[in-house]
């Protein structure tokens, strides 16, 4: 019989495990957002900011129509987690996911017609908004698929790779004289698909699509768990877009231009939390009752060091940092880039909160949490864009961000105030008890 570990080893190793593994994507992520963030930056420094702001428009619309694709493989990365000594039980769960997200991304494009023509687009912005769908779908899937297997590694060199891509193309586009936003939002979604091409030649998932494991029974316990994921995305998607929507259709348009810049600047705030979250579902799914609630709170306390200091930089120097990054083109943008910065900031602590009960199993509090800060966005953008113009718009993404925030704050609170068990449900109160998690997705 082998010695059992301590109990403060065992949480030393956990916390170096997070350490390291939060490092090394947080590494490649920003890495992938530098080049994101240049991707945006060298884009509204060849267009106008007339034509910057209509890019910023369709990649906003194309948010709201992937609803169904950006949440619907989150989840996997639990049950391949779960079975990674079970390769054939893996390959089922991938096999009866992709099926599910396959299906989803049908619907999607067929929706995407009608948001399309709402939307005022053309029919070249149309085909970029479905290029744009479909590069969605492979950037989520292949993300959560590494994720579950632990791969961190080409998890990141996908992302990174595929920001490059983006960002080479445009650069080419600008230096060969083709500087249209309508190319540039189709190069934008199709550089995701030629990462997959590229990394599955040089770093192959490994696990293949066996149609043989296919039975509607798991079918439907997958559609079952990513139910509230789907609401969930589709709330995400109108809070995290009304904003500029709604600055594109009551101001002028050069104002969607530079409210797109200061929020493009403001997205740098929760790349650190979600190379946290990235870690937390698969680690989660597998860490026992004891070790759960410590986990959490030095995960907390990091995120919140973090979070606190980036924001507290980006709120001191917003006006040096538009203008380092964009040039003089854009003045507006400072107005809304501190109160832009505390959203994006109350956002990254609630990343981190997301992941945790998705690795638990339990994926309604995110559904309903973030329906509420969607409520709260939409009703304060009516009130205040028309108003206050830019400084409204901020206002109504952050109070939104801040409702999303305290509401699965107090959950998490409440949850392990009474005790959360290993698989997600609660101990000691019925009114906590979540679906058995094994129900919820087929198993």
């Amino acid at each position: 019989m082998q010695p059992r570990t301590p109990p403060r080893a065992r949480r030393f190793a956990v916390a170096l495990e997070l350490l390291q593994s939060s490092s090394l994507i947080f590494a490649g992520f920003s890495v992938a957002r530098l080049l994101g963030f240049l991707f945006s930056v060298l884009a509204a420094r060849v267009l106008s900011p007339a034509d910057f702001g209509q890019m910023s428009y369709v990649l906003a619309i194309a948010t709201i129509a992937s609803v169904l694709l950006s949440s619907s493989p989150v989840g996997l990365s639990r049950f391949l987690a779960r079975h990674a000594s079970d390769a054939r039980e893996q390959e089922s769960y991938l096999s009866n996911w992709l099926a599910v997200v396959g299906g989803l991304v049908a619907v999607s494009l067929a929706a995407a017609v009608p948001i399309s023509l709402a939307g005022r687009l053309n029919g070249w912005m149309m085909a970029g908004l479905a290029v744009n769908l479909l590069g969605i779908a492979v950037l989520e899937t292949y993300r959560e698929i590494q994720r579950g297997l632990g791969r961190f590694i080409p998890m990141t060199v996908f992302y990174a790779l595929a920001n490059l891509l983006q960002l080479a193309a445009i650069a080419a586009a600008a230096l060969m004289g083709r500087q249209s936003p309508q190319l540039f939002v189709i190069i934008y979604g199709a550089s995701s698909l030629a990462a997959w091409v590229v990394m599955e030649r040089i770093a192959p998932v490994g696990l293949r699509f066996a149609r043989s494991t296919l039975e509607l029974k798991r079918l439907v316990g997958v559609l079952r768990f990513a139910l509230p994921l789907l609401v969930q995305s589709v709330f995400f998607a109108v809070w995290f877009s009304a904003d500029l929507v709604f600055v594109q259709l009551s101001l002028e348009p050069s104002a969607t231009g530079n409210y797109a810049a200061a929020k493009t600047l403001a997205n740098s705030l929760w790349l650190a939390p979600t190379a946290i979250g990235m870690t937390l579902v698969p680690r989660v799914a597998r860490l026992s009752h004891d070790e759960l609630g410590p986990y959490l709170a030095g995960v907390l306390a990091v995120t919140a060091v973090v979070t606190i200091s980036t924001t507290a930089f980006v709120v001191a120097f917003g006006r040096p940092l538009i203008v380092a990054a964009f040039g003089d083109h854009y003045p507006q943008a400072v107005t809304p880039i501190g109160v832009l910065a505390v959203g994006m900031g109350l956002h990254g602590v609630y990343t981190v909160l997301f992941n945790l009960w998705i690795g638990l199993g339990r994926p309604t509090v995110n559904m309903v949490s973030a329906g509420a800060g969607m409520v709260c966005t939409l009703v304060a953008a009516v009130l205040l864009v028309h108003m206050y113009g830019l400084l409204g718009a901020a206002w109504s993404f952050t109070l939104g961000s801040a409702v999303r925030l305290a509401i699965i704050a107090a959950y998490t609170a409440v949850a392990f105030g009474r005790g959360v068990s290993e698989t997600g449900e609660a101990v000691t109160s019925s009114t906590m008890v979540a679906r058995p998690v094994r129900a919820e997705a087929g198993e």
